[in-house]
């Protein structure tokens, strides 16, 4: 015949965690959730001041963004302003210096250049430079066959430039998924790091 064993007591469910004498367990975690919180943070100013310094196209892209966002509709000098917002091809295939030359009597010529992005993407930058009231005439330099790509090149790096809710509606356009619209794109708005 078989045997069993079997108690009759009901059994204790074990504890997660122990709480210490005075109350150290609470004093622990809270340690640790303020070293992640100061963590992050010198990650954070480390990424702004590291980043900036070594990325030459950010400094340059952060810097035309910047004039683009000061931009009227006509200068000091009464000319018209125009900005060319544009990506990688505004950069090498016009000679800016030329341009901006050669229109200076009539226009004070601005550029905005965002490498490695699609018109979609620019669609959006435009939308929240004209919403932080940059004014002129903008031309967007982008070869047509661009204007009707679902691609997102830019990502993180165009999500800064960007106002927050236009990164959830850019993400359903492009059917990006939830984890990629805020870990990714809106995460990226408004961390460095």
């Amino acid at each position: 015949m078989p045997s069993s064993i079997s108690n009759s007591e009901l059994a204790r469910p074990a504890d997660s965690f122990q709480v210490l004498p005075g109350g150290k367990t609470r004093r622990s975690i809270w340690t640790i959730v303020v070293g992640l919180v100061l963590t992050a943070l010198v990650a954070e100013g480390l990424t702004i001041v590291g980043v900036h310094r070594v990325s030459k196209v950010l400094r340059h892209t952060a810097q035309e963004y910047n004039d683009a966002e000061k931009l009227s509709p006509y200068s000091a000098g009464g000319k018209t302003t125009v900005l060319l917002l544009g990506n990688s091809l505004l950069l090498e295939a016009i000679d800016y210096p030329t341009l901006r030359r050669e229109l200076s009597p009539e226009y004070e010529v601005h550029r905005l250049v965002f490498e490695q992005t699609e018109y979609l993407e620019q669609c959006y930058v435009l939308r929240a430079l004209l919403g932080d009231g940059a004014g002129g005439t903008i031309s967007c330099c982008v070869p047509p066959s661009i204007t009707c790509w679902k691609a997102t090149l830019g990502g993180e790096f165009m999500s800064r430039f960007m106002d927050a809710h236009d990164i959830a509606s850019l993400g359903h356009r492009q059917d990006l998924d939830a984890t990629t619209v805020s870990g990714g794109l809106i995460f990226a708005h408004w961390s460095e790091w």
